[in-house]
């Protein structure tokens, strides 16, 4: 909501508990527009909990949907948990389906990796651990994360920082790259697997740096490490695995219009016409399924694309969010016992 300079003069001379109260009806204001949009529009909701830094749980919630402004994705609420944060239902997804029965649901991409990370052999395991302690003991300190940024670009290193964050990560990824990303990863795994096997390290530039010490106990035991990763992933993605993804809508422009459903061929023709939407598409630089009039230009298209595009695949958005949201907690607890 947007405001003028008079407004916020006014807002200046008014005393604390004045402030406070503009600043609530402001925000029931912008929570109204919100909950307005979200009871016409289909929606994605992302839901988890997290604990702040004095052990408060909370939980937060995100939506994401599309309106006249384009692909839009917001803070629904921040709630403390004062108990348990399992809640009073066993499975919340259980229960959100006998509610809403037609509901979609997926669980974070992100979470389901780290479950497949923690499958490792004890050897591997203490590597791993030790590595680790060392990107926590530098993060956790301003200084020792600027020392170490200052070592890299001394050395001349490809990264100047520790980077923590994967390519599923990110405000704007969707389960059509998502699922790319995890396909891919499999396609990779069997491959590394078996160059690994046959001393072939170009993709792991630190084994090849010291192949001459290698033993083959050593070659069998990351052979089976990524065959086990590779079963596990399997099973832990299978509901990615085995989504279909119409072709028209992950490479809309490259499909025969005259193959998919007699309902979208027409819509599809005038979208695979659309030279500026073309554009975009080869660009790389833009989703085009996320451009601001896409729904009214092509609702056919996007009432069966949607679905793939607005859901969350990933928790990252609540991920992100814990930290900002337990300084403006903070701030409101010491506010509150000034006024």
């Amino acid at each position: 909501m947007k405001q003028n300079a008079s407004e916020i003069i006014d807002i200046l001379p008014l005393s604390n508990s004045s402030v406070s109260r503009r600043i609530d009806e402001m925000a029931e204001d912008v929570e109204k527009q919100l909950i307005s949009h979200l009871q016409v529009k289909q929606l994605a909701l992302q839901l988890d909990e997290s604990t702040l830094r004095d052990n408060e749980a909370i939980l937060l919630a995100y939506v994401r949907f599309n309106s006249d402004e384009g692909h839009r994705q917001e803070m629904l609420f921040a709630r403390s948990l004062v108990r348990d944060t399992k809640g009073r239902y066993k499975g919340f997804i259980a229960h959100l389906k006998k509610a809403v029965p037609e509901v979609f649901c997926i669980y974070c991409v992100i979470h389901r990796q780290h479950l497949v990370a923690k499958k490792l052999s004890a050897r591997l395991h203490d590597a791993l651990i030790a590595v680790i302690q060392v990107v926590n003991h530098i993060k956790s300190n301003s200084l020792r994360d600027r020392l170490f940024h200052e070592l890299c670009k001394q050395n001349g290193e490809e990264f100047e920082r520790i980077v923590l964050h994967t390519e599923l990560q990110g405000k704007d990824s969707d389960l059509i790259s998502s699922r790319r990303a995890i396909v891919a990863f499999l396609r990779k795994l069997q491959l590394y697997k078996n160059n690994i096997r046959r001393r072939a390290f170009e993709q792991f530039t630190c084994l090849a740096s010291v192949s001459s010490d290698l033993q083959d106990e050593d070659l069998a035991l990351y052979g089976e490490y990524m065959e086990n990763m590779h079963k596990d992933m399997q099973v832990r993605f299978s509901d990615l695995l085995m989504m279909v993804i119409p072709t028209w809508i992950s490479i809309p422009f490259e499909v025969n219009a005259a193959d998919i459903n007699i309902s979208l061929q027409e819509p599809l023709i005038e979208l695979q016409s659309d030279e500026i939407m073309c554009a975009k598409f080869k660009d790389g630089k833009c989703n085009v399924w996320k451009t601001n009039d896409f729904a009214t230009k092509y609702p056919l298209l996007w009432d069966r694309a949607q679905i793939y595009v607005i859901a969350f695949p990933t928790s990252y958005l609540v991920e992100s969010g814990s930290s900002p949201v337990s300084q403006p907690l903070s701030k409101a607890r010491n506010r509150l016992k000034t006024l």
